[in-house]
C-alpha cells in the first residue's frame, strides 16, 4: 500500500529532477495535515491514485480534488510554509493551531472565528501578531529577538492588569 506515485517520471533532466524535490518536499511535509488533506496528499503521493480515484472516495468530483491538490501543494510549498515553520518555536499551543490552520490548511478567518469560538476580529488580531512576530525574528539578532519577545509579553501581561483593575468593583 505504499508504494511511491509511479505516474511521476524519474528521468534525470532539470524540470523532472526540481519536480522530483518538490515531490520529496511534498511527501514530507503532508505529515503536518489533517483530516480529508492529508488523506487526499497520502493517497496522490504515496499511493499513486489519479483523481478520479481519490474524488470516488471522498465523494467529490475530479477538478475539485485537482483544485484542493493544487491549493495544497502550493501552501506546503509556498511562503505560508515558511511563516509557518519560521512562528513554530515561539508560540504557544493554541497560535500554533491558528498557524498551522491559517497557513497550511488555508483555513479563512470566519471558519477559524467559528473553530475556536472567537470573533473574527480576534482572529484577524492574532494572525498579524504572528506575522509581526515572524517579521521581527527576521530582522533581528538573537539576543535583540528575545528581548523583544519579553517586552512584548511584559506589555501584554501589563495590559490584561490594568483591566483588571478597572473592570474590579470595590
Amino acid at each position: 500500500m505504499n508504494k511511491i506515485n509511479n505516474k511521476i517520471p524519474s528521468t534525470s533532466s532539470n524540470s523532472d529532477g526540481s519536480k522530483r524535490e518538490i515531490l520529496d518536499v511534498l511527501r514530507h511535509r503532508k505529515e503536518l495535515l489533517d483530516g480529508d488533506a492529508k488523506l487526499m496528499m497520502t493517497m496522490y503521493l504515496e499511493n499513486g491514485n489519479d483523481y478520479r480515484q481519490i474524488a470516488r472516495a471522498l465523494g467529490v468530483s475530479p477538478s475539485t480534488i485537482y483544485f484542493r491538490i493544487k491549493k495544497i501543494s502550493k501552501q506546503l510549498t509556498g511562503k505560508s510554509f515558511h511563516i509557518y515553520r519560521n512562528c513554530q518555536n515561539k508560540l504557544n499551543n493554541r497560535y500554533k493551531e491558528l498557524a498551522r490552520d491559517y497557513f497550511l490548511m488555508g483555513i479563512g478567518p470566519l471558519k477559524l472565528a467559528r473553530k475556536y469560538r472567537c470573533s473574527r476580529y480576534k482572529v484577524k488580531h492574532d494572525i498579524e501578531k504572528i506575522l509581526k512576530l515572524v517579521e521581527a525574528e527576521q530582522k533581528m539578532d538573537p539576543l535583540e529577538f528575545h528581548q523583544w519577545l519579553i517586552r512584548q509579553y511584559f506589555i501584554q501581561e501589563h495590559k490584561s492588569e490594568i483591566s483588571d483593575l478597572g473592570t474590579r468593583e470595590d
